[in-house]
């Protein structure tokens, strides 16, 4: 039995977007401006469309327009511990690797879109703020089989095996697996098959979308 070789880790990441959307129109603001003089009181500022080259002041595009931020944030936590040995003397053709490992992760989104987006009185297109996470656990186990060494034309051939098992708290399990053969028949040249099922979790932000609009088309 060779020694143990482990590890084990944490790391967390967190990016945040702010996006500014410039110049767009509060719809609230334009229905008082060209409504009626009676309802455009306080710091309402009336507009006339209409007449003609020069009537829309600084003040008039003030009142109308304004800046939207929007706010979306993303963190990722994740644990994990991965433990290797190999057997000696089990086999003629070399040690008897295996490898342990488990992870839990956790992945969280949140978008906050502008206060005139979330009311409908935005000339822009209307969103909701929305957020959630996504947790996982997942655990691993690998082996490697020498089969032949120093052969003739089988310099090296070794088989590896190995699983995966993802469980997901939002949509279920995953179980994967992996199977490869390496085979050196001599010195210089090496080639390797694998053969191996995967499943690609959607990412948390594809999960939460929140509600939005959108131009058909």
């Amino acid at each position: 039995l060779t020694p143990f070789h482990w590890e084990l880790g944490y790391g967390y990441g967190q990016s945040t977007q702010d996006e500014t959307l410039h110049n767009l129109v509060d719809v609230s603001h334009l229905q008082l401006a060209l409504g009626p003089a009676a309802n455009c009181t306080g710091d309402c500022v009336p507009v006339n469309f209409f007449g003609g080259q020069g009537t829309i002041t600084p003040a008039m595009l003030s009142y109308l327009g304004f800046d939207a931020l929007q706010h979306t944030k993303q963190t990722q936590s994740d644990l994990y511990a991965n433990i290797g040995f190999s057997l000696n003397n089990l086999l003629p053709a070399g040690p008897l690797g295996f490898a342990f490992g488990y992870e839990t992760r956790q992945d969280e989104y949140s978008f906050l879109p502008d206060i005139h987006s979330i009311n409908g009185t935005s000339s822009g297109l209307g969103s909701q703020p929305t957020n959630g996470k996504v947790e996982a656990n997942e655990y691993f186990g690998e082996v490697s089989i020498p089969l032949v060494k120093d052969f003739d034309y089988v310099n090296d051939l070794e088989l590896s095996l190995a699983g995966r098992v993802s469980n997901y708290k939002t949509f279920g399990d995953s179980t994967n697996y992996k199977a490869g053969v390496l085979y050196k028949p001599f010195a210089g040249l090496l080639l390797r098959s694998t053969y191996a099922t995967a499943f690609k979790a959607p990412g948390v932000g594809r999960l939460y979308p929140g509600i939005a609009g959108a131009v058909p088309g």
